[in-house]
């Protein structure tokens, strides 16, 4: 092991270093201003130039002394735009909830930052320095509140800016907290500070590490059980282990990872941004241990660290790297997007795990304890598209990423299983840090392909394009390897020799034209030439037949599209190529993204105008801006997502029971829905005879209401169903919220001569971590979209198009896209299975449902070229069924996966695989009868609490 001095690494240790407040050589100060007590404190505007030179490291401490009185400083250049920061000390309030009635000012509350460069905005954003109690649930956001005026404000804090200045390039700081860098012709600093602003400064060397970056601590301080910790190294001092530098912490400066925690564990999430993953490294909370570190391709942090052997807490850690984003209430958050590795730092069979190593020994008290040095993996090609975000991206800077240390991360469903994540959970974590150093990866790697989503034709060559940028000088040699498993759960791996130029780019073109047709799962990754990762990427692709539908904008078939919120893109021209080969010929309305023209030049259309009857008198016109953008739409919506107070009970009517009455109130507002949707609808008639009206969505209640009170018949040509669906298979009993059954039965009862059908936002399977698998979705979408066939549907619209990349992620509907979220766009095993229903079942007419011996067994008749089409499938499980045809014949089985299979008949008979997947079966003969044999389903959980035999009904009370 080897120590040495750091030049100024623990910043600011001894009053006698400032004694003088004498400016660094060259620094020139203009204005009135007095010295004390080390700084130079300004008494009006003040002046202070300084040179900047390559290859130095400026450390500058800064008190703003009141609010509104900024200090910039401005990096002088030799041509072209100045760099400027700005710091400010400013109040704030809290304003608590979405009506924001309860208010607490917060004086001298934050430092507001801002890194411009003449227009373009690399920082914008409020640095607290007492914790926001915006993040804090319950007693605890009573407790900051409480304590806020207690904390030193922010006016009064000492800001630590670190300058480092390389060859053309400037690195900025803030209390250890990365703010920005740029490209810049660099000659000199100004500083302009306010009255009040004092400053003191050193310059030094910088010590040039490539490719290491040592994490300063001291911003991030979280001392605990071991702050007092006899080391084998100097505290507050550089040391180099294992050839990697570390800035180790001076005392107290330490990190206890235990004190992390999630604020709202005992709460839970039920929000539709969760606040966890709109957090930020500059909200000083000291329950969060997340720090800003300059945007690059890692692949490993090292960390000096130590495990409290409490048995109150566990020897794990978690590293969370990622780009959270701001609270935009339904949006904004971070979504998946994040890198996750976790190491345990206890010894198996006398070994530490792979990475650790022991580098010498810790006493604590009476206690020796191993000082280890652990290399963690940093998964930076998880989160390919964080790093290549750009600007102020959701109104967060792309110049650092977040990097949190944190305890055992677990999947977390919140009671009503709407919305899963995964977050710190468990004992806290007994790795106490005290010094953490990132590694930059030599090799700058982004896995590519030339189709949007990596969705392929079969006659297109699939492949995958794995670009390669070299960012050393010598030749970097090594072996790309691949897992590819497809839809079956068949395995391919390979792998070859790399050779990368120094300074240059490189490709590696991996060929999938060998691959069947259907889904695939892939997992790349590189390794050096000593066999470390550097690089690893999971992904998915998939290979299509042949698009032989027929079908236009007359299909049924559309999806919702977020456009650019929740992390999106309102480009046509970079989803379309994927609805195109989906077989979808419609999306959800939306005031933003093309116009119908644009549309149409994908063959896409709007599925329906949307709702404009709340709009009272404007509705009208905003109906008629709509469609003089999107013509010939065949649809309009009369009420999405309304409501008049209604109590969501069981159908009544169908109970033998009376409907429930209306409050005074309540009938208020149903009239005033009542008077805009016939005023509304009349205007439809009017001016645009052709189209047709869907009434609904909204709950159950809400819609019948107006069947129980003769809604003008006139003005109905389907009731809307939008239905969220979740994990409930389609095939179950109806529910009393939304149900198209019980819409068929109301419409019915009330003698309306109406279809169901579904609106742009229908069925919600989400794949968030604990919640469906990527198959349970595809299986359910596909059983959706033949329900809405079997009710003749004029429109089915499942699922979104892609995750939502923001927080919203994390809710009910926010994962339910049938790709990846965006701009990656990888298919998921839905994508592949719509377009085969969209392709076997295109042009076709269902027929009937052809009767079995098993209610379990589905089987739907469609018409389809002169023959026919049958849909097989079961609610769960697997079984063998017989088919049996008047004579023999040759068939065609299609698998949902859309590889298809000749099968010929014996006796009139031929035995097939039916399972919860459907199939499609193409004849030229009808099916005489359908025999299953014995169903195979899953085994029981290994762990089962019986919460009641059910042998006693009078244990159970009906409410």
């Amino acid at each position: 092991m080897k120590a040495h001095l750091l030049v100024l690494a623990c910043l600011w240790i001894g009053a006698s270093a400032w004694a003088q407040a004498r400016l660094p050589e060259g620094w020139e100060a203009k204005g009135k201003h007095v010295e004390a007590d080390g700084w130079l404190v300004a008494q009006d505007k003040v002046s202070v130039t300084a040179p900047l030179a390559s290859g130095t490291v400026t450390r500058l401490g800064l008190r703003l002394g009141g609010v509104k009185q900024p200090a910039t400083c401005r990096f002088e250049v030799k041509e072209g735009k100045p760099l400027d920061l700005s710091l400010t000390a400013l109040d704030d309030e809290y304003r608590v909830g979405l009506s924001g009635k309860e208010i607490h000012p917060m004086p001298d509350a934050c430092v507001d930052i801002r890194l411009l460069l003449l227009g373009e905005v690399l920082f914008n954003d409020k640095y607290f320095v007492r914790p926001h109690p915006h993040w804090y649930e319950g007693d605890d956001r009573k407790r900051v509140l409480a304590e806020w005026t207690k904390l030193p404000p922010a006016s009064t804090h000492e800001l630590a800016l670190k300058i480092e200045a390389r060859e053309g390039r400037v690195g900025l700081w803030l209390d250890d907290r990365f703010v920005g860098g740029k490209e810049l012709p660099f000659t000199g600093l100004r500083l302009t500070l306010s009255p009040g602003n004092a400053i003191r400064a050193a310059v030094a060397p910088l010590a040039e590490q490539p490719p290491y970056v040592p994490i300063g601590l001291r911003g991030y301080r979280r001392p605990g059980a071991l702050k007092a910790a006899d080391m084998p190294l100097a505290r507050g001092m550089s040391t180099e282990v294992n050839g990697v530098p570390f800035e180790v912490a001076a005392e107290g400066d330490e990190i206890d990872v235990g004190l992390s925690r999630w604020l709202a564990e005992q709460k839970g999430p039920e929000e539709y941004t969760d606040n966890y993953y709109t957090r930020s490294a500059f909200d000083s909370r000291p329950e969060d241990i997340l720090l800003a570190v300059p945007t690059d391709d890692y692949a490993y942090a090292h960390l000096l660290c130590v495990v409290d052997p409490d048995p109150a807490k566990t020897p794990a850690l978690t590293l969370r790297l990622t780009r959270f984003l701001v609270d935009l209430w339904d949006s904004g958050g971070r979504g998946i997007a994040i890198a996750d590795s976790a190491l345990r730092l206890e010894k198996t069979g006398w070994k530490w795990p792979e990475g650790c190593k022991q580098v010498g020994s810790v006493k604590v008290g009476e206690k020796t304890l191993p000082l280890l040095h652990a290399a963690i993996p940093l998964r930076c090609g998880h989160i390919q598209d964080v790093l290549e975000e750009k600007g102020l991206f959701y109104r967060r800077s792309t110049q650092s990423l977040d990097l949190e240390l944190t305890k055992e991360v677990h999947p977390i469903a919140t009671s009503n299983h709407g919305t899963y994540s995964t977050k710190p959970l468990g004992k806290p974590s007994g790795v106490q840090v005290y010094a953490l150093t990132l590694e930059r990866s030599p090799i700058k790697v982004r896995l590519r392909s030339e189709r949007v989503g990596n969705v392929f034709y079969a006659s297109e060559q699939p492949a995958f394009l794995v670009e390669m940028e070299n960012r050393t000088q010598t030749a970097f040699d090594g072996k790309l390897a691949w897992r590819i498993t497809d839809y079956y759960g068949k395995t391919t791996e390979g792998q070859r020799k790399v050779k990368a130029p120094g300074q240059q780019p490189h490709t590696e073109r991996l060929d999938l034209r060998q691959l069947a047709l259907g889904w695939f799962k892939a997992e790349l990754t590189l390794r050096d030439g000593h066999g470390r990762v550097i690089w690893e990427h999971p992904t998915s692709f998939a290979v299509l037949p042949p698009d032989t539908r027929k079908a236009g904008t007359e299909s049924p078939y559309g999806i919702w599209w977020f456009r650019k919120t929740h992390v999106g893109t309102d480009s046509i021209d970079e989803v379309g190529p994927l609805l195109q080969r989906l077989g979808l010929r419609h999306v959800c309305p939306s005031p933003s993204g093309p116009d119908g023209a644009e549309l149409a030049k994908h063959g896409l259309s709007f599925s329906m105008y949307s709702d404009f009857v709340r709009r009272g008198d404007k509705g009208p016109k905003m109906l008629d801006d709509m469609a003089a953008k999107h013509p010939g739409v065949r649809w309009a919506l009369i009420f999405h997502e309304c409501g008049f107070g209604e109590k969501l009970v069981y159908p009544p009517e169908f109970l033998g029971q009376e409907p429930p009455k209306l409050t005074e109130e309540q009938e208020k507002k149903f009239k005033d829905l009542w008077d805009k949707a016939i005023a509304y609808s009349k205007h439809c008639r009017e001016k645009y005879p052709n189209l047709k009206l869907i009434v609904g969505n909204s709950s159950l209640p809400f819609l019948v209401e107006f069947m129980r009170r003769g809604y003008p018949r006139e003005y109905v040509d389907a009731f809307g169903d939008e239905d969220a669906g979740q994990s409930i298979m389609p095939e179950a009993p109806p529910g009393c919220f939304k149900s198209v059954f019980w819409q068929k039965e109301y419409a019915k009862l009330y003698k309306y001569d109406a279809p169901t059908t579904a609106c742009f936002e229908w069925r919600c399977r989400s794949t968030t971590p604990g919640n469906l698998t990527e198959m349970e979705q595809a299986q359910l979408y596909v059983r959706d979209a033949l329900q809405g066939l079997a009710y003749r549907m004029p429109t089915i619209s499942p699922g979104l198009l892609h995750d939502c990349g923001d927080a919203y992620y994390y809710s009910r509907w926010g994962s339910t896209g049938i790709c990846h979220r965006y701009p990656l766009l990888n298919p998921k095993v839905s994508y592949v299975a719509l377009a085969t229903l969209t392709r076997e079942l295109d042009c076709a007419a269902f027929r009937r449902w052809l009767p079995s011996h098993s209610p379990s067994l589905y089987a739907m008749e469609f018409a389809k070229d002169g023959g026919l089409v049958y849909a097989l499938w079961l609610p769960r499980g697997e079984r063998k069924v017989e088919v049996a045809f008047e004579q023999d014949t040759r068939f065609t089985l299609t698998d949902m996966n859309g590889n298809a299979t000749e099968v010929k008949t014996r006796a009139g008979r031929a035995e097939i695989p039916v399972s919860a997947s459907p199939s499609y079966l193409q004849t030229s003969a009808p099916i005489t009868k359908l025999t299953g044999g014995p169903t195979a389903c899953e085994p029981p959980p290994a762990k089962v609490t019986v919460v009641d035999d059910l042998t006693d009904l009078s244990r159970w009370e009906i409410v």
